[in-house]
């Protein structure tokens, strides 16, 4: 049970986050930097969990 983020608040990180994922790949693609793809992608895999657990929270 959620006791920090009502739902209504919960929707709009879900929303923010989602968005974010989408647009990751692109900001993959384009950086030059192998360092920089590598924190990118791990960026991705943590907003995708977190993206997961506000989905089960709601």
């Amino acid at each position: 049970m959620n006791n920090i983020f009502t739902k209504q608040e919960l929707e709009i990180l879900q929303e923010i986050i989602q968005k974010e994922i989408t647009a990751m790949p692109i900001e993959i693609h384009h950086s030059t930097r192998g360092e920089f793809k590598d924190f990118l992608k791990e960026k991705q895999a943590i907003l995708e969990k977190l993206l997961e657990k506000i989905n089960s929270a709601l």
